[in-house]
């Protein structure tokens, strides 16, 4: 259970199973969400990097050249700066049919 108490662990594990139902009704294996900031300077994945939640402090971040983006590219997703540097977030792995 590592850290978490008894109920935390509850908690987090009917969350996991909730998204994993969104997700089949989606017809999806990820999601990308926005307005609400989890991590104020990085893009954040959870739930075993099913979501992927985009909202950071834009204005802060570019208030001290700091921007971030996500690039989804044919073999990986990508945190990306102003600067164009490139931060791997996670491989594509393609599901097999």
């Amino acid at each position: 259970m590592d850290h978490y108490g008894a109920e935390e662990w509850r908690i987090e594990r009917c969350l996991k199973n909730h998204v994993k139902k969104i997700l089949e009704q989606l017809n999806t294996e990820k999601v990308i969400v926005g307005h609400t900031i989890v991590d104020p300077e990085h893009i954040s994945l959870l739930y075993d990097d099913q979501i992927i939640a985009i909202d950071v402090h834009h204005y802060e971040l570019y208030k001290k050249s700091n921007v971030r983006g996500l690039l989804i590219t044919d073999i990986g997703y990508y945190e990306d700066d102003n600067e164009g540097k490139s931060h791997l977030l996670m491989l594509y792995e393609p599901k097999e049919l």
